[in-house]
């Protein structure tokens, strides 16, 4: 292995080693071309990193592999073999279709499209601020469970018995639509913001 005690500075030629090149106490610098990796790996410190990983500098230390993260849980990553996917959490709806009961998940938005009454039930537990968005487009219209023990739904001064199969919310119109937000994740407490028809609130 050929060893560097001082700073090579290689501008304009070819620098090659078959058995290693180390830079114990200085810099290997191209100032005019490339430092190329055609096979092997990027050792930073004895570290070649996991999937995923990206080099991160130091303002008082060496630079080290590192896993990006979101404390605030706005981002998701799926690391792969020389990828990194980032996905913005809850930064959007997802809106599907659907023909038959099913129970929603957070931050979705479901068209019911079913010539009979379609039961959306809501999430056992809630984060706050979760939404779930109904849009009725059929004629068998759609109706809200509550999902969790202690569930209970607000639209304006009105409100449903709290527990799951205790109150509901129902359209009367084919296009009606209701939005809902989770106010209190540990009571799974939620209320209308928005909503098109005339919709009832059972038991009330």
């Amino acid at each position: 292995m050929a060893t560097i005690t001082n700073s090579l500075n290689n501008a304009t030629n070819f620098l090659t080693s078959t058995t290693g090149l180390t830079a114990t106490t200085g810099d290997i610098t191209a100032t005019l071309g490339n430092v190329v990796l055609t096979e092997g790996q990027l050792i930073l410190g004895t570290s070649s990193g996991t999937d995923g990983q990206i080099p991160i500098a130091a303002s008082s230390g060496n630079p080290s592999w590192a896993t990006l993260t979101s404390t605030g849980g706005t981002i998701t990553f799926t690391p792969g073999a020389n990828t990194l996917n980032l996905e913005a959490a809850g930064g959007g709806i997802k809106w599907s279709a659907v023909t038959s009961d099913l129970t929603a998940s957070s931050n979705t938005g479901l068209i019911t499209e079913s010539g009979s009454r379609l039961v959306v039930t809501l999430p056992a537990t809630a984060a706050l601020g979760d939404v779930v968005i109904v849009q009725g487009f059929a004629s068998g219209g759609w109706q809200i469970a509550q999902g969790g023990d202690n569930t209970q739904i607000f639209l304006g001064n009105q409100a449903t018995a709290p527990g799951a199969g205790n109150g509901y919310l129902s359209s009367t119109q084919e296009e009606d639509s209701v939005s809902l937000v989770c106010v209190e994740p540990v009571g799974n407490v939620w209320c209308v913001y928005s909503c098109i028809g005339n919709i009832l609130v059972y038991p009330y």
